[in-house]
């Protein structure tokens, strides 16, 4: 889960830690009225959430990346990521509610500054992406939508494939049990002698 939004106390956060640091760093020089945090590598490297949290924006410039766990972060302790529309990999779902997408670097400078001088539309993105973030992440939506898209392949093109698959799998696993039951037969017999 998420930890609580915390107040919002520095403008700009830039993750040093990872490939696109440097260029982040290039945007944010250009942003010089700003407060920046400067999230280095941190104990866990599985949540950036806690560190993040302070910063109403997170300068994210990821040419190359598939649903960005770390603006997914970002998102849900409120930190609106401005990042690149230009990625091939994320569509905009991936990117989620509260994100600001745009073609190029300087337009990441624009939108930054843009955002630091509107409040009210900065808190109106916050608040989308802590609701985006968390139903994106919910286990049990993300359970419905597996189970929606395998109940809608029952009657696809590739399910004889499938079953055939699934059989040869099922066979594999009883085959499996039934060596693991007889060395463990073997084991008691032998523990018994």
């Amino acid at each position: 889960p998420f930890p609580a939004v915390p107040a919002k106390t520095v403008d700009i956060a830039v993750v040093e830690a990872n490939r696109w640091a440097g260029w982040a760093e290039e945007l944010v020089a250009r942003i010089p009225e700003a407060s920046i945090l400067r999230i280095g590598p941190t104990a866990s490297t599985y949540s950036l959430c806690e560190a993040m949290g302070p910063a109403s924006i997170l300068v994210w410039p990821s040419r190359i990346e598939g649903m960005s766990r770390i603006a997914r972060e970002a998102r849900g302790v409120g930190t609106v990521p401005v990042a690149l529309d230009t990625n091939p990999f994320a569509t905009r779902q991936d990117h989620g509610d509260g994100v600001v997408l745009v073609s190029d670097p300087d337009a990441i400078v624009n939108e930054t500054r843009r955002l630091l001088m509107d409040p009210g539309c900065l808190q109106v993105l916050q608040s989308e992406a802590v609701t985006g973030a968390r139903v994106q992440a919910d286990w049990s939506r993300f359970v419905e939508r597996v189970g929606a898209v395998v109940a809608r392949s029952a009657d696809h093109l590739t399910s004889p494939a499938r079953e055939q698959l699934g059989d040869e799998l099922r066979r594999r696993d009883d085959s499996h049990r039934l060596e693991a039951e007889q060395r463990i037969e073997g084991l008691v017999a032998e523990l018994t002698r």
